[in-house]
């Protein structure tokens, strides 16, 4: 299936809002992990409505781990790039404390599905190699949905 016919099947299902298919690829602590996103842009929001990963870290020695470790790299890179923002003040720092700070919640969170591929290459880390690749994703999604290249959510 082409990209483009992708990207249409995913508008269809959005019932309104356009829709976008994203990919990105990265190394990082010799793990390699690829990443897709769906996302959803209605007007300025958007929404991340699914992502699937895959890993290849040489040999997964703790599956589960792993999974719990990319997944919460993702959520953590999808907050940091729809959210992370820090305002000042007067020189102040404004949110002083997380309730201020705004952070992927659960019920924006999106379905994570996350594949191991074990290549059998030297083991690799995984900390926190699913957070890179979510941004760039994320922005070629957007790029697929609407045609404009964002630089910046605000």
């Amino acid at each position: 299936m082409r990209h483009h016919d992708q990207v249409s099947r995913l508008a269809a299902a959005t019932g309104g809002g356009k829709a976008g298919r994203g990919f990105a690829l990265t190394e990082c602590f010799h793990s390699f992990v690829g990443q897709v996103a769906d996302v959803e842009v209605s007007g300025d929001t958007i929404r991340v409505r699914k992502v699937h990963a895959v890993v290849d870290c040489g040999f997964a020695i703790d599956p589960p781990n792993v999974t719990a470790q990319v997944r919460g790299a993702i959520n953590f890179g999808l907050s940091a790039a729809l959210y992370g923002r820090v305002d000042f003040d007067q020189g102040a720092v404004v949110p002083t404390n997380f309730d201020s700070y705004p952070v992927l919640m659960l019920d924006t969170a999106p379905a994570i599905s996350i594949e191991i591929v074990n290549s059998g290459a030297a083991i690799g880390g995984v900390g926190e190699i699913g957070t890179p690749a979510i941004a760039p994703a994320v922005a070629d999604a957007i790029f697929a949905a609407t045609g404009r290249r964002l630089r910046s959510c605000r």
